[in-house]
Parts: C-alpha cells; structure tokens; sequence
C-alpha cells in the first residue's frame, strides 16, 4: 500500500478560486525568495541561511541552507494569523547538499506539533529539486487554523537549498501496489542427510568389573 499526495496548482478545481496560483487560489504563499519575478508577499525570514539566485527552484532567489547545523533554525514569521483551513499541505521544494545517514530536521508552527522532515524527503537524491508535501493533519492542527510562524530546525549537521514555501490544496491518494505472488518453489536435489552412526559399547562393559564389598 502506498500513499501519494497530490497537490494541485494551476488547475480550475472547486477547491481552488480561479484555479490560479496566487494565495486566492491553490497556494497560500510563506516564502519565495524576493523579487519581481516571485508572485505574492513572503513572510519575513530569519535565522540560518541568506537569499541566492543559485539557490532557487524558480524565480529571482532561493535560500541557501547548506552548513545547517545541530539545533540551528530557520524562522519564516507574518505580521498576521493567516486562516489555512482551506488548505491541506504544507508545500515546499528542497534540494539537497549534504544529508548524511543520521540527517534530520523538524517542521513546526506556533500551534500543533512539529514533524520529522526525513518522512517526506527521498534522502538519496542529492542536487536535485524535489516536492516535499506535508499533510496539515500531521502537525495536530484541527480547524480553525490560524498561522504565523512556521519554523525548521536542523538535528545534526545537514544542508540544502529551499524554495516556494507554501500551503497548497491537494488529495491523498492511496494506491495498492501488486508485488506478485511469493515464490515458495525449493531445490529438493541437496536433501540434508540424517544418517547416524552407531557406537557398539558391549567391549567397554565385559572389561567393566563390579564393585566388591570393602
């Protein structure tokens, strides 16, 4: 069984005013570097990292957030709550630098609980951009959501760059995948053998002399 999620963007659905991508739409924006060329406000950022353009997925900037070491954070922070009950993932493009075997890092908002990056992100897939959603349901958060700070921080010495951080509408599917029948066939031509060899003990009890009265 295997979950995929999807968000949509761009596409005329009912969950979406105007299926564009702006933040009345499909995609409510927190962070996409500055610029001309990036659509909506970005709330303001702090902590680890500083704006590249070699470090954007798209747009005029990304962040770089190489040399993320333990207990390091980033902060992303609006002067307002804003109401996400409309909306399903959290969104955001990562590529990774440096993610060693113990790499880690949490995501977390002023509400709710945080969550472990590792279980949305393929770990192998170094210096290439990936899609990291993750479901609103697995902070904690019921309705009525109301967000402003939304907060990473690194668990050991970890490094990627970041762009398009978002809450997005989408679904879950869940797809069964066929991994076919086990092969319970066996090699029956190298039987192990049982075969036991007997020990004769009647010369060891002739030359055996009872015990005499002292």
């Amino acid at each position: 069984m295997d979950m995929r999620y999807t968000a949509w963007a761009g596409y005329d659905l009912t969950e979406c005013v105007g299926g564009d991508t702006t933040s009345s739409g499909c995609t409510l924006v927190i962070w996409n570097g500055t610029g001309t060329h990036d659509s909506d406000g970005d709330w303001n950022r702090t902590g680890h990292g500083f704006e590249a353009e070699y470090a954007k997925y798209e747009g005029t900037y990304g962040l770089d957030a190489t040399s993320f070491t333990n207990n390091e954070k980033i902060y992303f922070r609006d002067t307002n709550d804003n109401n996400v009950d409309e909306y399903d993932f959290l969104s955001m493009y990562i590529n990774l630098k440096e993610w060693p075997s113990a790499g880690e890092a949490t995501i977390s908002f002023e509400d709710g609980n945080s969550v472990l990056l590792s279980n949305y992100l393929k770990s192998l897939n170094l210096d290439s951009w990936q899609r990291i959603l993750v479901p609103l349901a697995d902070f904690g958060l019921t309705a009525p959501i109301n967000l402003s700070v939304l907060t990473i921080t690194s668990l050991a010495s970890i490094g990627f760059y970041l762009d398009n951080v978002e809450f997005a509408v989408g679904v879950t599917d869940v797809v069964a995948i066929d991994t076919g029948k086990p092969d319970m066939e066996a090699d029956n031509t190298n039987k192990p053998s049982m075969k036991a060899s007997g020990v004769d003990f009647r010369p060891a009890m002739r030359a055996f002399t009872p015990p005499t009265n002292l």
